[in-house]
């Protein structure tokens, strides 16, 4: 068995590896769902397509990097938020994740 320490249970060691898929496909969802919402349902479809390929293009990145997953979300009244958080990602990786999203925050703010 596993030692959890950020809650302090005892778990599983299969459970951490259920976690880490749970992010990266929860990751993953969050960026199909710019995609699709860009293609089919935005007035201005360019600016949720990039920010939902950015998201994919990073999730890939820290996948075949070996970063570590977790599923995050939370469940409002007014919104659903959902995807997840990566950590121990190996510092070549994170640069480039860092560019690709400094590219998208320059273009989007520059260009749309």
């Amino acid at each position: 068995m596993a030692n959890n320490a950020t809650s302090g249970l005892t778990l599983p060691s299969w459970f951490s590896s259920i976690l880490n898929v749970l992010g990266y496909v929860l990751g993953f969802a969050a960026g199909l769902f710019g995609l699709i919402y860009g293609i089919g349902f935005a007035n201005e479809p360019a600016i949720p397509i990039m920010w939902g390929a950015a998201t994919i293009v990073c999730v890939a990145i820290a996948f075949f990097s070996g970063a570590v997953a977790k599923p995050d979300g939370s469940l409002s009244a007014t919104r659903i938020r959902f995807g997840g958080k990566f950590s121990e990602i190996p510092m070549v990786a994170w640069i480039v994740i860092a560019a690709i999203f400094l590219v998208c925050v320059i273009v989007h703010i520059f260009v749309f």
